[in-house]
């Protein structure tokens, strides 16, 4: 096959690829980063060798630092956060997730709002484990610092909450209209 045929063959499949995709007919793709700042000595200190692998500078807050902040009045350190508490998305848009910080993270559609898997950071802030964390394959909506990965938006319109189940302050939520 020639190369004129094959750029041919390139460009029909993508023009029929983008026809048969809720959407790709958009282009838009939208972004949510998972941050964190995690100190990586005292975080393998306290809790293992590879815990923490920042894959940012020096600046890290130490597990002290994290801990202090881990009650119902502060609901979690302000340096692990989503970067959108709201994304507007369309049905079966695709949403990249990177995750930005130093640690694992997962973003998981959850029924609702809640505390995460790891009882030792759902205790101090009172929380009990949302229904999803029955579920082991829900660690499989996630990754280390430094993975990318994508979330299909649900397919019909309303809104779609998303968490870290590791660290429960971690949320935002996606408003799905046409």
């Amino acid at each position: 096959m020639g190369k004129s045929k094959i750029m041919a063959a390139v460009v029909a499949l993508g023009v029929l690829g983008a026809a048969g995709s809720a959407s790709a007919d958009s282009g838009r793709v939208r972004e949510v980063r998972m941050l964190d700042r995690c100190d990586q000595a005292s975080f393998d200190a306290v809790v293992g060798p590879g815990t923490c692998a920042p894959i940012f500078g020096d600046d890290g807050v130490t597990f002290a630092e994290f801990a202090a902040e881990l009650n119902p009045t502060d609901f979690g350190h302000d340096k692990w956060a989503f970067s959108q508490r709201e994304i507007g998305v369309r049905p079966g848009e695709r949403i990249h997730i990177v995750n930005r910080g130093g640690e694992f993270h997962t973003f998981t559609r959850v029924a609702r709002f809640g505390g995460g898997c790891v009882p030792e950071l759902n205790a101090p802030l009172g929380l009990s484990s949302v229904p999803e964390c029955a579920n082991p394959a829900v660690f499989a909506t996630g990754g280390p610092a430094g993975a990318e990965f994508d979330v299909i938006a649900p397919a019909t319109e309303g809104t779609a909450k998303y968490m870290c189940v590791i660290h429960p302050w971690m949320r935002t939520k996606a408003r799905v209209e046409r």
